[in-house]
């Protein structure tokens, strides 16, 4: 509670930059980073709290601030150097079990959903092998064997995939949008957030934030209601960006493909089933819930079986869209209120 007695800038980092003991933020200068090291330090010594093992982007500030800059590559993927991001792949193991394949899968580390693409398949995997019986350490059937392998081979690739740290954010730019989508397949439901960006120059640039994925229930769900659900994860999603990267509700857009989900969202929750009004509910109850439109999504990477070097060119399409392009503006319409379907 000390440490928000006074509301200073280095406060706020304290509150907002902090993730368990590790803090993680950014500056626009040298002289800025410099600054930020010693006010913080002094801030938290007071308290007791001694940071340590200082690291920048920057190699003259690391000069500067940090003496053990340690291996080039940390331990979750980051390239001090090139400032980047990559998703390391375990060695394979043999025999090939349930055990052994849940293991490798469980160790790729993507907490912000980057290759959120390749990911899901293996989410998916894991569960055909759990409906398929097989025990912990009893090798996979000859069909599970040979989709585990090919998955296996093409996921060998996602290593290739950097993803830059920065989101291209300064404090002159025009407008900063967070643009969320999400879709949904009969195998899966996924929500992406990107960050659009207009500069002091009017450049536009475009980067991934993160995405989530889910695997469809083992009991079989309707499409509209998978549609639904990749909704409300949207819903949560977009919420928590938009929260951390002070982002106005007037720069937030969302969008589905589904005119039935845009329909359940036009009336009230309780006009519709449990299943449908909870989730219904939850979505209009976050801060942009009115803000969801209608637009054909190009998401089947996040829903279907890819190929792991097609994902890059996904991250920056509405990069070339001009404003407004990216939203037709699509309502539900009044015919499918009416229709029994809903209920």
């Amino acid at each position: 509670m000390y440490l928000f007695g006074k509301r200073t800038e280095i406060s706020e980092m304290v509150r907002r930059d902090f993730y368990v003991d590790d803090l993680m933020t950014g500056c626009q200068s040298i002289e800025e980073g410099l600054t930020i090291k010693e006010k913080m330090t002094e801030l938290l010594q007071r308290s007791g709290f001694l940071l340590q093992k200082w690291v920048s982007s920057n190699q003259e500030l690391n000069l500067q601030i940090s003496e053990d800059l340690g291996e080039k590559k940390s331990e979750r993927g980051k390239d001090i150097k090139t400032d980047e991001y990559s998703v390391q792949l375990p060695p394979q193991q043999k025999p090939i079990t349930k055990r052994r394949v849940i293991s490798d899968i469980s160790r790729l580390y993507d907490p912000l959903g980057w290759v959120s693409p390749c990911v899901i398949i293996s989410k998916t995997f894991i569960q055909k092998i759990w409906l398929s019986g097989i025990d912990w350490d009893q090798e996979l059937t000859s069909d599970l064997l040979r989709e585990w392998e090919s998955y296996r081979k093409d996921l060998e690739h996602i290593s290739k995939c950097q993803i830059p740290r920065w989101v291209e954010t300064r404090p002159d730019d025009q407008l900063i949008e967070l643009h969320g989508f999400c879709d949904a397949s009969v195998a899966a439901y996924a929500a992406v957030v990107y960050i659009r960006v207009v500069d002091a120059e009017g450049i536009v640039k475009v980067n991934l934030v993160t995405s989530r994925t889910k695997v469809a229930p083992v009991k079989q769900q309707s499409i509209p209601r998978l549609e639904l659900m990749g909704a409300v994860l949207l819903s949560e999603l977009i919420t928590e960006v938009a929260e951390v990267m002070n982002i106005p509700k007037s720069n937030i857009h969302a969008y589905t493909d589904s005119s039935v989900v845009l329909a359940w969202l036009s009336d009230h929750p309780s006009r519709w089933s449990t299943f449908v009004g909870n989730r219904v509910s939850q979505i209009l109850t976050s801060d942009w819930g009115d803000r969801l439109t209608m637009q054909e999504l190009q998401m089947n990477q996040y829903t279907h079986v890819c190929l792991i070097l097609e994902v890059v060119h996904w991250w920056s399409w509405l990069l070339q869209a001009p404003e407004g392009a990216y939203c037709c503006g699509l309502r539900a319409n009044e015919k499918y209120l009416k229709s029994p379907f809903f209920w």
